[in-house]
């Protein structure tokens, strides 16, 4: 799989959270039972998920100071990048480049 993978299932994974109103533990581990991820892209994926749900708060404060509408008049897709980026941009040791 290429590194884009596990972000764009983390993605999905809180948009269909948020959509649903589902626990996400659960939404999580089906997503991932459901991929064909190698065990260290779901481990991303999982860092990632976790991250930018236990930071959500702060991630949208960062959206909001950089984006004209608030967070969450902003497509549930768009927000979930932006979380997840700025998430893994500003808590992980993933270079810029990725």
């Amino acid at each position: 799989m290429n590194g884009l993978a596990p972000r764009l299932l983390c993605v999905k994974t809180l948009v269909r959270m948020e959509k649903s109103g589902s626990y996400g533990n659960l939404v999580l581990h089906a997503a991932l039972d459901a991929s064909e991820l190698t065990p260290q892209d779901k481990r991303l994926c999982t860092a990632l998920f976790q991250g930018t749900l236990e930071r959500l708060i702060t991630l949208d404060a960062c959206i909001a100071a950089h984006v004209k509408r608030k967070p969450e008049q902003l497509d549930a897709e768009v927000r979930g990048v932006l979380r997840c980026g700025i998430y893994e941009l500003l808590h992980l040791s993933t270079p810029e480049s990725a």
